[in-house]
């Protein structure tokens, strides 16, 4: 499983968890390739390693941060993406399987229990936890990337105007956007929406 032709790749906005984690492997798979990336840097568009498995550090604010994940998915097709969060409610859970993640692991766990997980998800199974007990069931958190952009700057306060000229957006499509984004969130207005989706923007 863990040979030298394996590869894994760490992406992580924080230098400093990118390098503890690069470390903690580095040490336990001694054999394999270790890499650390920054979230935007170029070498994510180098070509995927033979038998490569990514971990993507996500957080706050997840809606953008597990944005980046289709883009890696896209990137990388065939490869495990597991999600490294703190956060493990509902959404977090259904945005990571809308988005393409293989399995999803709290950073409070150890490093026997994230191999566990990393071997899981490359004999190609998912490894996702259950839903914490007693929380409602998540509603459909499957943006478009450009709906999160507009949801984003719905967020900060900006009219259809403002995001329009942010976005380069004609007024007709900002308004459909925003429709569309209502209907997901189950809102009426810019309040509800503002308001259902504070843990994500």
């Amino acid at each position: 499983m863990w040979s030298d032709k394996f590869c894994v790749m760490v992406v992580d906005e924080h230098a400093l968890s990118r390098e503890a984690i690069c470390l903690l492997l580095s040490r336990a798979l001694p054999r394999a390739r270790v890499f650390e990336l920054s979230p935007g840097c170029r070498e994510l568009n180098l070509k995927p390693c033979s038998g490569s498995l990514l971990l993507f550090g996500v957080r706050p604010p997840y809606l953008r941060s597990i944005n980046l994940l289709a883009k890696l998915r896209t990137r990388f097709p065939q490869s495990p993406i597991v999600l490294l969060a703190e956060d493990m409610n509902g959404r977090v859970l259904q945005m990571a399987r809308a988005r393409g993640a293989t399995g999803l692991f709290h950073t409070s766990g150890n490093a026997d229990d994230l191999l566990g997980v990393m071997q899981h998800t490359l004999s190609g199974k998912h490894c996702f936890p259950p839903a914490p007990p007693g929380e409602a069931p998540p509603v459909d958190f499957r943006f478009t990337p450009r709906q999160i952009e507009v949801l984003d700057l719905l967020c900060q306060g900006k009219s259809n105007k403002e995001i329009g000229a942010a976005l380069n957006l004609s007024g007709n499509t900002v308004r459909t956007h925003i429709a569309a984004i209502f209907a997901i969130l189950g809102a009426r207005n810019r309040t509800e929406a503002v308001v259902s989706s504070r843990h994500l923007i």
